[in-house]
C-alpha cells in the first residue's frame, strides 16, 4: 500500500493524477450541462391589454419519464388544470383529474398506486381507473355507481329553507381522463379545450426522434423563463424580420462575431412547400427532404408549420461563413424540432413550454449533438441558445399581446407573419368558453 501511494507522488504520476481530476471535474460539469435562467426580465406588473386565450389546445409536455417510477404520483398543475399523474404498476404512465369526485382531496398528494392501474384517495380510499377515469371497487375494477347531490345555489339567502343538497343524477362515478403519450424520455399530455375533442384521438401525434437520438448523444437542459402571452414565444418562428434586430450577435457582450440569417417559413400542407424549402447546398437539401419524408404526413400536416433558417457568421476583417442550416418543425402549440445541420455537426433542439400559469411559463431546450463533439462546446450552444432566447425574452417580458395590429403586406416578411398567425389561430378553438369558464371558479 504504501508503494503504491509512494509511486502516487512521483513528478509524472501527480502530473497524470492532476489530469485525471480535471476530467474528472470538466465530464461531470459538461456531460449533461443544465442552465436554467434565474428571474424573468419583468420590473414590475403592466397591464397585458387584450388577449387571444392564455392556454391553446396542442401536446405539451408535462414531466420526464425518470421523475416517474413505478407506482410513483405526481401532481401536475397544467394549462389551468390541476392533473394527477401516475405510474402503474404495469408501467404505463395516467393522467386523470387531480380532485376525488368524493370529498375533493388531491388524488396525486398522498394517494396510493391499487390495481396495478388505479389510483386510490388518501382521504377516503376511492380508487379511480387511470384508462378511464371510472371510480372502480375490488381487484377486478368494476365500476362504482353513485348518486350525485348539488347544494342548492340559494344557500344563504336570507329567506331559503331548503333542501340544501339536491340529487342530481344516478350514475358511475366518474372523473375525467387525460391522454397520455410517453416517448424519448418525456410525458406528453393531450390538452382540447372541448372536451369531447379532448378524450377523441388527437388529429397528431409528437414526433418520435428514436432514428437520429440513436445516433445522437442527449448532452443537456436550457430553461428560459418568460412572462408574456404563450403565442409570442412560438410567433418567433413566423416573425422572421426580428431575427435581424434581436438575434445579430452570436456572443453576449460582444458584436465581434455577427450573425446573418436567411429565414423563411411555410405551411407544411402547403402543396409547393419542397420548392419554396429547396436549400442550395445538396447535402442540406438532402437531409432537409428526408426530414420531410420521415414526419410529415396527411394527417399532421395542418398543424405544422415549417421555418428554415441559414446562418452565416460575419468576423472583422473575413469572409462571411455558411455556419449551419436549421429546419424547424413547429407541431401545434406548445412543441418545436429544430434539425441543425452543418459542415462541422449535427444538432437536434428540442423545445417544448410548460405553462406554469396564466402570462408565467418554462422554455425548455433539450439538446442532442454529434457524439464526436467534445462536451464543452454543446454546453456553449447550447448556453448560447439559452442567451437568444434571452434576448427575445427582455422583449416578451415587457411587451402587450399584439391583439390588434398593423401590418406592412407590401412587405414579404409581414405577409409571413400575417400568415403564421392566421395559421396558429386554430389551436384556440373552444378555449376562450373555457377560459370564462375556469376564471369563474375560486382558486
Amino acid at each position: 500500500m504504501m508503494a503504491i501511494l509512494e509511486s502516487l507522488f512521483t513528478t509524472n504520476n501527480i502530473i497524470f493524477t492532476v489530469i485525471i481530476l480535471l476530467y474528472i471535474l470538466y465530464y461531470r460539469k459538461y456531460r449533461y450541462y443544465k442552465f436554467e435562467q434565474k428571474l424573468p426580465f419583468t420590473k414590475g406588473r403592466r397591464l397585458m391589454g387584450k388577449t387571444l386565450p392564455a392556454f391553446p389546445n396542442g401536446w405539451f409536455i408535462v414531466a420526464r419519464s425518470s421523475e416517474l417510477k413505478k407506482g410513483q404520483t405526481k401532481s401536475v398543475d397544467y394549462h389551468g388544470q390541476n392533473i394527477a399523474l401516475f405510474r402503474g404498476t404495469d408501467g404505463v404512465v395516467y393522467a386523470i383529474d387531480a380532485y376525488c369526485a368524493h370529498m375533493g382531496a388531491n388524488l396525486a398528494e398522498g394517494g396510493v398506486v391499487k390495481y396495478s392501474k388505479g389510483l386510490q384517495c388518501p382521504f377516503h380510499g376511492w380508487v379511480f381507473d387511470g384508462s378511464t377515469g371510472n371510480c372502480v371497487t375490488g381487484p377486478d375494477m368494476k365500476p362504482k355507481m353513485g348518486e350525485k347531490y348539488l347544494y342548492s345555489s340559494q344557500i344563504g339567502d336570507a329567506n331559503f329553507t331548503g333542501p340544501a343538497l339536491k340529487l342530481d343524477k344516478k350514475e358511475i362515478i366518474k372523473i375525467k381522463k387525460w391522454q397520455v403519450r410517453e416517448l424519448g424520455g418525456f410525458i406528453f399530455v393531450w390538452y382540447h379545450a372541448i372536451e369531447e375533442l379532448r378524450t377523441k384521438t388527437p388529429p397528431y401525434e409528437p414526433f418520435d426522434l428514436t432514428e437520429y437520438t440513436n445516433k445522437l448523444s442527449f448532452r443537456g437542459t436550457s430553461i428560459n423563463k418568460v412572462q408574456s402571452h404563450i403565442q409570442d414565444i412560438p410567433e418567433n418562428g413566423g416573425d422572421l424580420m426580428h431575427f435581424f434586430y434581436v438575434h445579430y450577435s452570436f456572443l453576449p457582450f460582444t458584436d465581434a462575431f455577427k450573425a446573418r440569417w436567411k429565414a423563411n417559413w411555410s405551411r407544411a400542407d402547403n402543396p409547393n412547400l419542397r420548392e419554396e424549402m429547396k436549400h442550395e447546398v445538396d447535402y442540406i437539401n438532402d437531409f432537409k427532404m428526408r426530414l420531410f419524408d420521415k414526419y410529415l404526413n396527411d394527417d399532421n400536416k395542418p398543424y405544422i408549420g415549417i421555418i428554415t433558417l441559414d446562418s452565416y457568421l460575419l468576423m472583422p476583417g473575413c469572409q462571411e461563413i455558411f455556419f449551419f442550416n436549421a429546419t424547424g418543425f413547429q407541431l401545434g402549440s406548445g412543441l418545436v424540432y429544430l434539425f441543425l445541420k452543418s459542415p462541422f455537426f449535427e444538432t437536434i433542439f428540442f423545445q417544448h413550454l410548460e405553462p406554469v400559469e396564466k402570462y408565467y411559463h418554462n422554455i425548455y431546450h433539450e439538446i442532442y449533438a454529434s457524439n464526436y463533439l467534445p462536451y464543452c462546446i454543446t454546453a456553449l450552444m447550447l448556453r448560447l441558445e439559452a442567451q437568444q432566447v434571452m434576448n427575445d425574452g427582455k422583449i416578451w417580458d415587457n411587451k402587450q399581446f399584439a391583439m390588434s395590429t398593423y401590418y406592412n403586406m407590401s412587405a414579404d416578411a409581414d405577409k409571413l407573419l400575417f400568415s403564421w398567425r392566421t395559421w396558429f389561430s386554430q389551436f384556440y378553438e373552444g378555449c376562450k368558453e373555457a377560459e370564462e369558464k375556469r376564471e369563474q371558479l375560486s382558486w
